[in-house]
């Protein structure tokens, strides 16, 4: 289970709304880490998508991203919770070409206040490095959030939709929307991609192994 808490060391990281890094028992160790790299050759790639239970809120994560960037071109981090301060401080010094840190989308009304302002401030931080990610069933709303947020802080101009099927779900419907979405975005000089999108995925499992899927 993690427990989550804003930072109060000193009053200008209480204002950035960034939280300081989780106690979670997500603990893999560098050393299971790079064994786990060795055995997959990632040399040979050139992207690479990094999942699992929150690769962020792990202490050594930055160790680990510069590991990765290592060896493979660019990094994509899937990043579903809040993003610790010191995680932000690393990434504004890499360039958006090589990292991007990827973000589902939340709106007014889902979240409490402090916790939208805390992803509103990480996309001011971090800009072209964020790309979001919106749920294709109530893509409308979201889009429009989206879209909008995108040329406020200068975000990457492409927007992935996670399609999550419900038992009562229209496929018809689900292409219909799709392909009005699609439209939209293209006005905005904005990209729709679907999830997972084509490349490799690196799992980071809580025992520190790391697990390739194709």
């Amino acid at each position: 289970m993690v427990q989550a808490s804003l930072s109060s060391t000193d009053s200008a990281e209480a204002s950035s709304h960034i939280q300081e890094p989780l106690q979670t028992e997500f603990r893999p160790t560098p050393a299971s880490f790079l064994e786990s790299l060795q055995a997959l050759h990632l040399h040979q790639l050139r992207h690479l998508r990094l999942h699992g239970t929150d690769p962020t809120q792990h202490p050594d994560f930055v160790w680990m991203l510069t590991r990765l960037l290592e060896q493979v071109t660019t990094v994509e981090v899937h990043a579903p919770s809040l993003v610790p301060h010191f995680v932000v401080k690393k990434l504004e010094q890499l360039p958006a070409e090589r990292v991007t840190l990827y973000k589902p989308l939340v709106l007014p009304g889902e979240v409490w206040p402090h916790q939208l302002q805390q992803q509103l401030h990480l996309f001011s931080r971090l800009g072209p490095r964020v790309l979001v990610g919106i749920d294709l069933l109530f893509t409308s709303v979201k889009l429009d959030y989206a879209l909008k947020w995108i040329e406020q802080y200068q975000l990457a101009r492409r927007v992935r939709l996670e399609l999550r099927p419900q038992p009562q779900s229209d496929d018809a419907e689900l292409v219909r929307m799709f392909g009005e979405s699609v439209s939209r975005a293209q006005t905005h000089g904005v990209v729709l991609e679907l999830d997972p999108p084509p490349g490799p995925t690196l799992e980071l499992l809580p025992d520190g192994r790391v697990l390739l899927a194709p």
